[in-house]
């Protein structure tokens, strides 16, 4: 009984809160502008469908901008392409486009279509079937250094040559011939871009075999 007159106690206090507004959250949430933004993108969108880039896309552009225009603004979210001026190849507003007018607006994708070589097919089907998952039994355990070097010189010289290649592509590459670009670079651009072949052409052919590095 104490507990319940201590709750009610405290409901009256909220309650009296609420009266003076204390407690009236409401006023202090953050605007939701996204309706007002979808709407927006899709007058943008709308617009645009007014200027076809050629008149061999008249057709095509009336034909989606009725559609665009019948759009239920209410019905649409961030999820939507179109609210965010995508006209995606798999949405009704393309894919109920006419027989005739699918085809042409479809042209650029399909223009940027490229058929790979039948012999590169060939090679990565030789591949598949002949790929075999390398055994690491042959690994040596407990391996120690002892500050010699266990390839010969001609070895030695391959490396150092494969090493002095990946570093000429390095510095031959554009983003990074200026301090400004190089700058702008990620760590992880830095890794796979620097690092990554460095390790790759330092390690190779080891004695030991097959080794897996790890950042």
């Amino acid at each position: 009984m104490e507990v319940l007159t201590e709750m009610k106690s405290g409901y009256k206090s909220i309650l009296g809160l609420n009266k003076i507004k204390v407690l009236d959250t409401n006023k202090e949430s953050t605007p939701d502008t996204t309706e007002e933004e979808i709407k927006k993108n899709i007058e943008m969108l709308n617009e645009k469908l007014k200027h076809p880039l050629g008149d061999d896309d008249g057709p095509l552009y009336s034909a989606l901008k009725k559609t665009v225009e019948n759009i239920v603004l209410s019905d649409l979210t961030w999820r939507d392409p179109v609210a965010n001026i995508v006209l995606s190849d798999n949405s009704y507003i393309v894919t109920g486009l006419h027989r005739k007018l699918k085809p042409i607006f479809m042209e650029p994708c399909n223009k940027m279509k490229c058929t790979p070589p039948k012999l590169v097919v060939k090679k990565c089907e030789d591949f598949l079937e002949n790929f075999e998952v390398l055994s690491t039994h042959k690994i040596v355990k407990n391996a120690k250094h002892d500050s010699k070097w266990k390839e010969d010189d001609s070895d030695l010289l391959k490396i150092t040559g494969r090493i002095l290649d990946v570093l000429g592509e390095i510095w031959s590459s554009p983003i990074y011939a200026i301090s400004t670009s190089r700058n702008k670079q990620s760590e992880g651009t830095y890794i796979t871009d620097v690092i990554v072949p460095l390790l790759r052409a330092s390690l190779a052919n080891l004695p030991n075999g097959y080794i897996c590095t790890s950042m």
